[in-house]
């Protein structure tokens, strides 16, 4: 008994309406080599080419993922024999995304090497900014590209819902997009140093090898806190651990959450502030807008905790909301003194390993201390 496939079924329906494979091709925009593989079941049609395949043989998407006709009401067979379709394409899809998501990846990579090579062979460290920030776009638009073009076809209407076989696969992809826009954006960090660290007497300038290196512990801080940032945000769509959950605080503490976004951006005015205070010339202009900005920027890290903590309700909440905020107020402090003090970044390393270590050992104590207090609650109900 013949197998019955994606591919048999099209190659039966294609020799029923009277096609040949070139004239199926011009129909859908594909070679004929293409059309050929399918037949053979060597590769499947893209998920987008299914309803189109469906209304040129006049079938219905279900039969061309079951690979056979319908003569009625269908049973469990045909529902499976759909959904693992369903699930083969699905994946199929989720290859194609990571394959290009290493595409858009390796423009990002080729793009900071090109930033490298520009500034230290010829010299022209602003040249060599600029192409990799246009590198860094097209690795961006190409990749949310793809990202839309996949995103409608999984949730297209016109083929089968599977939701779970759904749900998998945007996890992936999500997973996918995100770390493509972690890279890209660990690239511009990464290439700062060439516009902010120059001698502005000498456009041609550019940060010497030592001078890059002793700067190099701030920028892993930077995106160490841009992806720890970026993963509190999109905890959900990326379906991360619950241990990691709990780290960035995304779940239960949703003042603590809006907190930590609010703190996270002031931090990323107080660091250019705090390094444009202490190497631009004192009382110019640029000297006046950058402390003003962060005497302003840490006016409001240290103030806001207190108008968190009033505002969370339950006395363990509020103490956990509490030690939250001292930590983010003593993290600020440690990058403040890496940024003005570079020479001594171990200081502020020191600074940020110990508040870590003091937070996570104080929420650890507030959350046992959480636990025994609603299970003694339980029992003194019962």
């Amino acid at each position: 008994m013949e197998k019955k496939t994606i591919g048999s079924f099209i190659a039966a329906m294609r020799k029923a309406n009277g096609l040949t494979q070139q004239d199926v091709a011009d129909r859908l925009n594909v070679s004929n080599k293409t059309v050929s593989k399918w037949e053979c079941n060597e590769s499947y049609p893209d998920i987008a080419l299914i309803p189109v395949l469906a209304e040129l043989f006049g079938v219905s998407c279900d039969e061309i993922l079951a690979g056979t006709r319908f003569a009625g009401p269908y049973g469990g067979q045909y529902e499976q024999k759909v959904g693992k379709q369903i699930k083969r394409i699905a994946n199929s899809a989720v290859v194609k995304f990571k394959n290009m998501s290493l595409v858009s990846a390796l423009l990002t990579v080729v793009g900071l090497i090109v930033l490298f090579a520009v500034s230290y062979a010829f010299f022209r460290p602003i040249i060599g900014f600029a192409l990799n920030a246009i590198f860094i776009a097209t690795s961006l638009v190409f990749v949310f590209v793809q990202y839309n073009l996949i995103v409608d076809l999984l949730k297209s209407d016109d083929l089968p819902r599977d939701d779970n076989v759904s749900g998998v696969s945007m996890v992936s992809i999500n997973r996918g997009l995100f770390l493509v826009i972690c890279l890209n954006i660990f690239s511009l960090i990464f290439s700062m140093p060439f516009i902010i660290v120059r001698n502005s007497y000498y456009i041609n300038g550019v940060i010497t090898i030592e001078a890059y290196m002793s700067y190099l512990p701030l920028l892993l801080l930077f995106c160490v806190a841009t992806g720890m940032l970026g993963g509190a945000l999109f905890a959900s769509k990326l379906a991360l651990p619950q241990i990691v959950r709990n780290v960035l605080l995304t779940e239960k503490l949703d003042l603590c959450m809006k907190m930590n976004i609010m703190h996270a951006v002031l931090l990323l005015i107080v660091i250019p502030s705090a390094f444009a205070t202490s190497n631009v010339v004192r009382f110019s202009f640029e000297h006046y807008v950058a402390s003003w900005l962060l005497v302003i920027a840490c006016v409001l890290i240290l103030v806001s905790p207190v108008a968190f903590v009033l505002k969370e309700k339950g006395g363990l909440r509020k103490a956990i909301l509490a030690v939250s905020g001292i930590r983010n107020i003593l993290l600020v402090f440690a990058t403040c003194w890496i940024v003005v003090n570079v020479k001594y970044y171990v200081i502020g390393l020191s600074i940020a390993s110990a508040t870590l270590a003091f937070y996570f050992i104080s929420k650890f104590i507030l959350t046992r201390a959480y636990k025994k207090r609603n299970a003694f609650t339980s029992i003194k109900q019962q």
